[in-house]
């Protein structure tokens, strides 16, 4: 009996990604840098969150003054809603504002594709599935293209909140 083995992918998940942000770099450039302040933002919840009851307590047992505690106590929340409010008000603008311009750009250099292929060759089946499937991963906002995105923004935060978690605890 025959072994059939599946065709080798031509692209990779990490070509797919840096195909993705050219597309996003040529189309919205603005995007990356609001990216880095979510991230950042997002990192900053969880570790303002950690810091906090270790300085309470630091500030209990050294005796602090209770205006100082409450000081404390309320400049580290306002510094978690600041961040929560930043992080996640940056996160909905952008997501609104830059993440479908990547995805309109190239669903119309889909679509011009399509449109210049010629006759005979974009009668094919396999073209027609190849050009229904793309113009379907253009064709919303809860796209594969644009959760990759979003995939990236989350997957950076939680990675530099691990390093910062690692730096903390070997601290």
């Amino acid at each position: 009996m025959k072994k059939k083995y599946k065709k080798k992918p031509k692209y990779s998940m990490l070509s797919d990604m840096g195909f993705m942000l050219k597309a996003a770099w040529r189309s919205s450039p603005v995007y990356f840098p609001m990216a880095a302040i979510i991230i950042v933002t997002l990192t900053l919840i969880p570790a303002i969150a950690m810091v906090l009851p270790s300085r309470v307590i630091a500030l209990l047992e050294q005796g602090a003054s209770f205006e100082r505690i409450t000081l404390e106590i309320g400049l580290m929340s306002l510094g978690l809603l600041l961040c929560a409010a930043a992080g996640q008000g940056l996160y909905s603008y952008t997501d609104f504002r830059y993440l479908t311009s990547p995805r309109l750009r190239l669903g119309c250099d889909a679509v011009l594709k399509i449109a210049a292929t010629d006759y005979p060759h974009g009668e094919q089946q396999d073209f027609l599935n190849v050009s229904e499937k793309r113009l379907e991963v253009m064709n919303n906002n809860d796209s594969e293209l644009e959760e990759s995105f979003r995939m990236m923004q989350r997957l950076s935060t939680a990675f530099i909140g691990l390093v910062i978690y690692a730096a903390s605890c070997g601290a």
